[in-house]
């Protein structure tokens, strides 16, 4: 089975509340009509939707998201439920174990549903981690 982790793209998502971090434009450049075509200009940072941090984003000289290997990002996975945790919650690794055992397997997705805060600035403050 495979599950689709993406967020759709729209003017108006939550981005990262600072005054650096662009928020979300969707320009239509070319229509159907018009130019016999159908284009758009989107402008976003790095940090908005569905993205993977680089090592880069957090740890100088660190690798550059081009230049991870794509088998990482899928594949089997064990989804670990955390949709009970109240917010703000550290995943320690005592919890981990008693969720998996010693074995930890190749990939594992948490799970929070937090995306259903998304339109919150509580998406960015009150998350587990």
């Amino acid at each position: 089975m495979i599950i689709d982790l993406t967020m759709t793209l729209r003017e108006g998502i939550m981005t990262f509340p600072v005054h650096w971090h662009p928020v979300v434009e969707i320009t239509q450049l070319g229509r159907f009509e018009v130019e016999g075509r159908e284009t758009r200009k989107i402008v976003l940072g790095t940090h908005t939707g569905t993205h993977v941090d680089a090592p880069r984003h957090f740890v100088p000289k660190g690798t550059t998201i081009e230049n991870t290997d794509l088998d990482i990002y899928y594949g089997p996975a064990r989804v670990l439920d955390f949709t009970h945790l109240p917010d703000k919650t550290e995943i320690t690794r005592e919890m981990l174990v008693e969720h998996i055992g010693r074995d930890f397997p190749s990939r594992i997705v948490f799970r929070y549903d937090w995306e259903r805060r998304l339109d919150s600035l509580k998406y960015y403050t009150d998350h587990p981690y």
